[in-house]
């Protein structure tokens, strides 16, 4: 597993409270680079493991707090939609033919 690196040159301990603060940071699309700061730790390392290393616990509940925001926001637009608001059935339907192409 790739390691990361504070900037005072000790390893990240992942402890439950990190691990919280990632998926919380990933949770409000808070950009890595952010999190790297919060965490004290080496900016390149934090952002290397959020993009390219799933196995990764860091990955993993850094994107789990996005995913998680996002299904919240798409839910609400499709309640939206289902009372009619035109704006939200726009919306529902580009994100329903933007899966149709990820999914063709």
């Amino acid at each position: 597993m790739k390691s990361i690196n504070k900037v005072d040159g000790k390893p990240l301990e992942l402890t439950d409270e990190v691990l919280k603060s990632c998926e919380e940071f990933g949770g409000a699309h808070v950009s890595p680079k952010d999190l790297a700061i919060y965490l004290q730790a080496v900016e390149s390392e934090v952002i290397e493991v959020i993009q390219s290393h799933p196995d990764h616990p860091v990955y993993q509940r850094y994107h789990a707090g996005r995913i998680r925001t996002d299904l919240t926001i798409r839910k609400r637009i499709f309640e939206m939609a289902e009372r009619n608001s035109s704006s939200a059935q726009d919306t529902a339907m580009e994100m329903i033919m933007e899966n149709k192409a990820h999914l063709a």
